[in-house]
């Protein structure tokens, strides 16, 4: 398991919110990489190991595009126990610490946006996807015209997730050639003529370019290709059982 101090060293007592991530240790935690019963026993050990009743959690079932949905309070009741627990969104937001959100991932970003002072906070989820359709900015944005959020008192945590030095393609995919000029700098050509991206630092300029304060962003150091702690479907993609597993990251 990753605890705070792991997944941001020296900050995780001044941002103000808990977080925790799953390792291969613990299992993989999605339905769609392994066996139900499994899958549901793992969920629940690394809940009860972290002191957090499945009742209390509010899994993302993301769908890769930029859905933001504001939970409802029937929503915080969706639970672990089946394949189609959770809300349908790439971006969940609360106004409840009462509450713990979660979600399933391997190299892409987990993302939290936190409004310290009227206590919201969002989870999304950082793939080329979501990050092409600005997802944080469009989160942002509706922080403000949902909360009156101030851009430059919001908090920006990542995750740990596949750093752009990892991934290496030959050729970037991306929904269409437009998101891929969106990308610009963050796309670079490596000294072995493949090419890489850059997720996080894409995530950092959207959030600067909707007001947010750099200094105000914090990163994970762990990158999930690097780290056998870690699922990786880049580390794998090549291995005989390939994609194989998906951690679960917990906020509140």
């Amino acid at each position: 398991m990753f605890n705070n101090e792991e997944i941001f060293p020296g900050a995780s007592d001044s941002i103000g919110l808990n977080f925790w991530m799953s390792s291969v240790e613990d299992g993989n935690m999605s339905y769609n990489f392994g066996n139900y019963g499994e899958v549901l026993t793992n969920r629940k050990n690394f809940l009860e190991s972290i002191g957090i009743e499945s009742e209390r959690l509010v899994l993302m079932r993301v769908r890769n595009n930029d859905n933001i949905r504001v939970l409802s309070d029937s929503e915080f009741r969706a639970g672990i126990a089946h394949k189609k627990s959770g809300v349908v969104a790439d971006a969940i937001m609360v106004s409840n610490s009462k509450y713990f959100l979660g979600l399933t991932p391997a190299d892409c970003v987990p993302i939290v946006v936190f409004d310290r002072k009227n206590g919201i906070f969002a989870l999304i989820h950082g793939s080329r996807f979501t990050i092409s359709h600005k997802v944080v900015y469009r989160v942002i944005k509706k922080m403000i015209s949902d909360f009156g959020s101030i851009p430059a008192e919001l908090l920006l945590l990542l995750g740990p997730s596949a750093k752009g030095k990892s991934l290496k393609h030959p050729k970037i995919f991306l929904p269409d050639d437009s998101h891929l000029k969106k990308w610009g700098k963050f796309i670079l050509k490596t000294s072995d003529g493949q090419e890489s991206y850059d997720p996080v630092g894409y995530t950092i300029d959207q959030f600067v370019h909707a007001g947010g304060l750099r200094k105000n962003a914090f990163e994970s150091s762990i990158d999930t290709v690097t780290d056998k702690r870690a699922f990786s479907q880049y580390r794998n993609r090549n291995l005989p059982d390939g994609d194989n597993g998906r951690m679960l990251f917990v906020v509140n």
